[in-house]
């Protein structure tokens, strides 16, 4: 079986050395961060464009009246002091 991860296509060693000889070796988790942080955003927004989508058919109904005008009628010809 080959192994497509750090030693793969030919690629050998340890990633953090390969981190140490580009000056960063202490950056890991900055690195994972840049690429994590990024991926999360764009999932919630993703999440958010198919919600909106979900709801384009209760957005285009029109609503019921709430209260009924003889309410409306009785409340304001009885104000609260």
């Amino acid at each position: 079986m080959y192994d497509f991860g750090v030693t793969g296509f030919g690629a050998g060693g340890d990633p953090n050395s390969n981190l140490a000889a580009l000056g960063c070796s202490h950056q890991g988790l900055q690195d994972e961060l840049s690429q994590i942080v990024p991926l999360a955003v764009i999932i919630i927004i993703i999440i958010g464009v198919v919600f909106y989508l979900l709801g384009t058919k209760t957005r285009q109904q029109t609503a019921a009246e709430p209260v009924s005008p003889d309410y409306i009628a009785a409340a304001e010809a009885d104000p609260a002091p």
